[in-house]
């Protein structure tokens, strides 16, 4: 490698590079109305890339340019919008404004002056007066930001001189603890069921007339008589203390029985109590939580105890953080094995005159079911999980615009299975042990204002301490030390080009280099350039005119590319794919036993991105809008899937290349009602994507993505991503049905895409209202499009338990509409479920128990009431013993309209996302209320 020409070019692209725009730093600390730090809130410029996180402490910074807009985004929160101005923001040069007071270079302190120091994070209340001590400030002051321990905080500052000028520094900060608690109790009920039939009895047809047969038969169906028909016999019967069932009057009329008594109400609870202060600038926390919940099954129960810990500092440059958290979960009854799933199907495919509950060891038909009772009795299961996670955060950022971060963890993850039953898959304990870290600097350099250049260098590394559950001989030796360990090093270069009078449209260029022990073929990728245009017409238009437009107003465009790329995940190894080697048919003997390997020879995930945004802000009085529109494309190339590659294992492969592309719009207004927190805020955000699967690698043109052997969701060149495929009916050369000589549609041999789940768009509208300490949020959620297998209706109405057969069985005389094989209109009627015909020929029955796919796929759409929350909060300013109190009620998945006929079409098969658009007997969602109290004393 020739590294001269390398570096040639770096100097040659630096020497180029201009400063075209005001850059500026913003940085603060966020916290929820109970003093925690929100760790993880997102905070982005809207309309790029660019962003952070928060950290521990809720800490975040964030180099922007003068006048963009800032969203601040933390999952059940309300966003924050705001426009980076000269007020709430630093200089990049930050010995030009450094915080939290700068004064006149030429001014020497000799004796101690009184100032009131102006931090843009402070409100210091009248009456609360400063102190001197020689050099030194002392500030006591009320930070008014919702810190709960800072009623009563002493600020030291000190004077310090460098470069020529003098500056104010905190020099110590202490405040006294502060104690808070948090209740939460909870309600869940289930939610959208499949509808069942309750007339008709265990059964089928014999010699022409219907006929009750029970558990001794191992009668599965439920085609017999109907249920007002049947009396009890009084006999010795095992499956049944009244007896069994016949035909007659006289006698104990025969019961029906509710299989979803099965489900009961969730009641759940969480106490949670902290302390946090400062004391000699370093911040520290202590919380322990305990939560005990009860699920929606008999014996389903969790315990969870966790602490935690941290402690925080800074001082001059430099601050760190070093947080330790350990949780320990037990819980019965876990969702281990697609349990929940064969819970649900024993429960609602039982005949409705047979009680499951009566004895748990017996079971309707011993051929085909299990006594979901016994699922939950004789078969529970046990799981104590602890998890363990320590971590150390440093942040350093020195005056010659260099800075230095870097950061360490260690998580630990056991997990114990007790009383496994027959669930082979999971017999053994599994301990997984992770330790991840990274470490980031950063150089940035720029002349006079206008040019600019920055260097950037990340290092990332994870160990775990295990291979997967299968031995160490299922991996070759070249594949062993991969799955141990990952470093990898990227070098990141970005240089500006733009107009240093307007400051009102620039140019950014980058290239990413990527080092990866773990990459197989080549270790280093060189090549991932990113480029960035913005301009602000608004600007350029008062630049170049005589028209003012006032710093309310602002109007930016963005045109991007960018390149990244991903490798497999050392710490997910996902094992949904199991069921696609089964038959849906098949489910109770479902076992996720495989977990996906890592083969020979893949290559990283590639995704191009190209992107066209336009965002624009206007403020006037107390009104804020707000509007971002991007367009976008996204190629993923290398698309790294699980693939089958013998009948028992599945291996990581790189199995095609697919598009994104679409539009997001997002609209905000926000309405301030001039006194204190009092507000409005209504957001609405549509999105229409449209996906093309553009290569498969695979021979045969499609690799299964999700499903079972019989219908799944498929990658198929030409084709949107995931589109279903499973049987159909024949069609002539006009989309006519083929009719066979019975009068019933004919099945094709080989099977071909029925639905698409991808939705047309989908739309969300949230709106909070804040008065006086009261606060209301709503969130609504649409979609439209996206088609769902409804399997479980498949299923139910082979058995004849779903409502629908119980409504159409007694159906005759039915033309179907087609032609026949020789091309002329059918005219040949049936009946759907008559007895003389024999329950093969039943018009549910007869294409079997995997029916015709095509049949079943419903539309997906639906209309949601998502939340929906009221809530009270006051802070006790006059207080001495209480600073704040709140209270709440919350309700989630409060209403759903959906044409769709089974569960809530959001859920998904067997639980993970790419089974979206496939329902078999999928774990029903959850109608949840909640009850939030919070005190900090």
């Amino acid at each position: 490698m020739n590294y001269r020409l390398l570096l040639s070019t770096y100097l040659l692209l630096h020497v180029f590079t201009l400063a075209y725009t005001q850059e500026r730093i913003i940085e603060g600390t966020l916290l929820d109305s109970q003093g925690d730090p929100m760790i993880g809130a997102n905070i982005t410029e809207v309309g790029t890339t660019n962003g952070t996180v928060a950290n521990f402490d809720g800490y975040y910074k964030l180099k922007v340019p003068l006048g963009a807009t800032i969203r601040v985004v933390m999952i059940g929160y309300r966003s924050r919008i705001f426009t980076v101005t000269e007020e709430n923001s630093r200089s990049v040069n930050a010995l030009e404004q450094q915080k939290p007071i700068v004064i006149n270079p030429d001014y020497k302190p000799s004796v101690p002056q009184k100032i009131m120091i102006s931090d843009s994070l402070m409100d210091v209340k009248e009456g609360i007066g400063l102190m001197e001590h020689n050099a030194t400030t002392y500030e006591l002051a009320s930070d008014l930001w919702g810190k709960p321990f800072d009623q009563y905080t002493l600020r030291e500052y000190e004077w310090k001189y460098r470069r020529g000028r003098y500056y104010q520094e905190k020099r110590m900060e202490v405040s006294v603890p502060r104690l808070s608690y948090m209740g939460i109790f909870q309600l869940g009920l289930v939610g959208k069921l499949p509808k069942l039939q309750q007339e008709y009895a265990q059964g089928r047809p014999v010699d022409g007339n219907l006929t009750w047969r029970g558990g001794h038969d191992n009668e599965q169906f439920s085609w017999g008589p109907k249920v007002k028909e049947l009396v009890y016999d009084n006999s010795n019967y095992t499956y049944d203390p009244k007896g069994q069932l016949q035909l007659g009057t006289f006698g104990i009329p025969a019961e029906t029985y509710n299989p979803y008594e099965i489900f009961k109400p969730s009641i759940g609870q969480v106490h949670r109590i902290g302390i946090e202060g400062i004391y000699w600038n370093q911040r520290y926390h202590a919380r322990y939580s305990r939560k005990d919940a009860r699920g929606i099954w008999e014996g389903n129960k969790e315990e969870q105890n966790t602490f935690s810990v941290g402690v925080g500092k800074e001082r001059d440059a430099w601050r760190y953080n070093i947080d330790y958290r350990f949780a320990q979960e037990e819980s019965l009854l876990p969702n281990v094995g697609g349990l929940y799933q064969r819970i649900l199907f024993n429960a609602i495919t039982t005949p409705p005159t047979f009680d499951h509950s009566y004895n748990p060891s017996l079971t309707y038909a011993d051929n085909w079911s299990i006594n979901p009772y016994q699922l939950l009795r004789t078969d529970t299961k046990k799981q104590v999980r602890n998890h363990w996670l320590g971590g150390k955060v440093a942040y350093h950022d020195n005056w010659w615009n260099v800075s230095l971060a870097g950061a360490y963890w260690t998580e630990y993850i056991g997990q114990k299975f007790e009383e496994i039953g027959n669930t082979p898959t999971t017999s053994t304990d599994r301990v997984r042990k992770f330790e991840q870290g990274n470490l980031t600097t950063q150089w940035e350099h720029t002349i006079d204002g206008m040019w600019n250049s920055e260097f950037k260098y990340m290092l990332n590394w994870i160990t775990r301490d295990y291979l997967t559950q299968h031995n160490r001989e299922d991996y070759s030796e070249e594949i062993r030390p991969l799955l141990k360990s990952r470093i990898t090093h990227q070098w990141l270069w970005r240089g500006k080009v733009g107009h240093t009078d307007y400051h009102a449209t620039y140019l950014k260029l980058g290239n990413n280099i990527y080092h990866s022990n773990t990459l197989q073929e080549q270790k280093v990728l060189w090549w991932s350039p990113s480029i960035t245009w913005f301009t602000y017409p608004l600007e350029i238009l008062t630049n170049l005119t005589d028209v003012w437009i006032d710093n309310e107003r602002s109007l930016r465009t963005r045109i991007a590319y960018a390149r990244s790329y991903q490798e497999v995940s050392l710490k997910d190894y996902p094992q949904y794919m199991n069921a696609m080697s089964l038959s849906s048919s098949d489910l109770n003997n479902y076992y996720p036993y495989q977990e996906s390997i890592i083969s020979n020879g893949i290559a990283p995930e590639q995704v191009d991105d190209i992107s066209v945004a336009l965002s624009y802000t206007n403020g006037i009085n107390n009104h804020y809008f707000f509007l971002n529109a991007d367009w976008f494309y996204r190629k993923y190339s290398n698309v790294l899937l699980p693939v089958q590659s013998d009948m028992t294992t599945y291996s990581w492969t790189n199995t095609g290349t697919y598009r994104n592309r679409g539009i997001n719009i997002e609209l905000n207004y926000q309405l301030n009602l001039g006194w204190g927190e009092n507000s409005w805020e209504s957001t609405l955000i549509f999105e229409r994507v449209r996906n093309k699967v553009l290569e498969v690698y695979s021979p045969s043109g499609r690799v299964q993505i999700a499903g079972f052997d019989n219908i799944g969701k498929y990658m198929i060149e030409g084709q949107p991503l995931g589109v279903l495929v499973g049987s159909e009916y024949e069609r002539d050369g006009f989309g006519n049905h083929i009719i066979d000589d019975t009068g019933y549609p004919k099945v094709k041999r080989q099977r071909g895409i029925i639905g698409d789940p991808n939705p047309d768009w989908m739309l969300k509208y949230n709106t909070t209202f804040s008065y006086e300490g009261w606060r209301i949020e709503m969130l609504w959620d649409i979609k439209k499009g996206g088609q769902v297998w409804n399997g479980t209706r498949q299923m139910l109405n082979y058995l004849g338990r779903s409502e629908e057969t119980g409504e159409l069985r007694e159906e005759v005389g039915y033309i179907y509409r087609g032609v026949t094989e020789q091309g002329e209109i059918n005219t040949q009627a049936v009946d759907f479920a008559a007895p003389a015909l024999g329950i093969e020929h039943n018009r549910w029955v007869r294409y079997g128990a995997e029916g015709v796919a095509e049949e079943v796929v419903e539309d997906g759409s639906w209309l949601r009431l998502q939340s929906l929350s009221v809530g009270y909060g006051q802070q006790l300013d006059g207080s001495d013993f209480f600073y704040r109190w709140g209270i709440s009620l919350q309700a989630e998945n409060l209403i759903l309209w959906t044409p769709y006929t089974g569960i809530d079409p959001q859920t998904t098969l067997l639980s993970h996302h790419y089974g979206i658009g496939m329902d078999y007997f999928n774990v029903p969602t959850m109608r949840t209320f909640k009850l939030k109290l919070s005190l900090t004393l």
